[in-house]
């Protein structure tokens, strides 16, 4: 009984992990070890992408960071979380397909 209960509580746990494995959509962002690393570049990135997946149009807020290295990174990983999350949303449209 003790067996027949952890197989299937396995093969529910591993069921549950493809599930989400699936549903959690991945954006392909080119980094370097130096930006994924960096803060302001993450930060942009997030922001890039929830900007794309809410229709919002592109808008690069880099004065939230005070360095002018940090605003070069947010503004890179923004750039790049927008463009990587819009290609993204639009590759199964219609509009994308006759273009």
């Amino acid at each position: 009984m003790r067996r027949i209960l952890s197989i299937t509580f396995a093969l529910i746990l591993g069921a549950a992990v493809i599930a989400v494995s699936k549903t959690h959509a991945t954006v392909a962002i080119h980094a370097t070890d130096q930006q994924v690393t960096n803060g302001a570049f993450r930060d942009g990135v997030y922001l890039g992408r929830l900007d794309a997946a809410n229709g919002t149009p592109a808008h690069v807020a880099a004065g939230r960071w005070a360095h002018p290295t940090d605003r070069k990174a947010f503004s890179t990983g923004y750039q790049q979380g927008y463009a990587a999350a819009s290609h993204d949303k639009n590759v199964g449209s219609p509009i994308a397909a006759a273009s």
